[in-house]
């Protein structure tokens, strides 16, 4: 009797576990959906980061602008604005506006020992405008300007996006403070949405 159940037994044909062909294309799909919602969260994790990567960007380029434009004007005795680069004919007063600011440091002699100037040009692309700095530190004759041909040639600081009065920048405060009001971005290229609009005056110690 021992004999004839193990031989049952053995002659038994074995169970093993398989896929159907159905059920593998489903397991594929839920797979591919997976695969699939990682890669988008991936995506928009990524786009959200350097969003707020460029934010951060425009937020230290305009501290930055608005540092040194403090900087400079706090350390200079005498403020002078024009209506622009190349048109220096009269020097504006108070509430009237322009797109060349020049300041100069002066000893107690009144003798000019440093002159520094923003001014705006129309950025190359025709999309808003370029500030750029001039320095007598960096080369040049305190009190001197630099000559009209020569715009363009001067470091960029930053890029002005939106001027909300009439394009022009600089404002002039009782001929001894300027008011500046615009929309800045990076030197790069203008990126809506990634900007900061600045609204200041600042003094110099006349």
């Amino acid at each position: 009797m021992s004999t004839a159940l193990s031989d049952s037994v053995r002659t038994e044909p074995a169970h093993r576990a398989a896929f159907s062909l159905p059920e593998v294309c489903i397991v594929i799909a839920i797979i591919g959906l997976l695969v699939a919602a990682t890669l988008v969260q991936w995506r928009e994790s990524t786009v959200i980061a350097l969003k707020a990567a460029e934010t951060l960007e425009h937020t230290r380029s305009t501290r930055e602008l608005i540092h040194r434009l403090s900087e400079d004007t706090r350390n200079s005795q005498r403020l002078e604005i024009y209506a622009a680069f190349d048109d220096r004919e009269e020097r504006l007063r108070d509430g009237q506006l322009g797109n060349y600011l020049v300041l100069h440091e002066i000893d107690l002699d009144g003798v000019i020992q440093r002159t520094i100037g923003y001014y705006l040009l129309p950025a190359i692309d025709g999309t808003g405008w370029m500030l750029h700095r001039h320095d007598s530190a960096a080369g040049g004759t305190p009190g001197v300007l630099p000559h009209d041909s020569t715009a363009g040639s001067h470091p960029v600081v930053t890029r002005a996006v939106s001027l909300p009065e009439s394009d022009l920048l600089f404002r002039c405060v009782r001929d001894r403070a300027v008011n500046i009001r615009g929309e800045f971005g990076t030197s790069g290229p203008v990126k809506l949405g990634r900007t900061e609009f600045v609204n200041c005056t600042l003094a110099t110690r006349s």
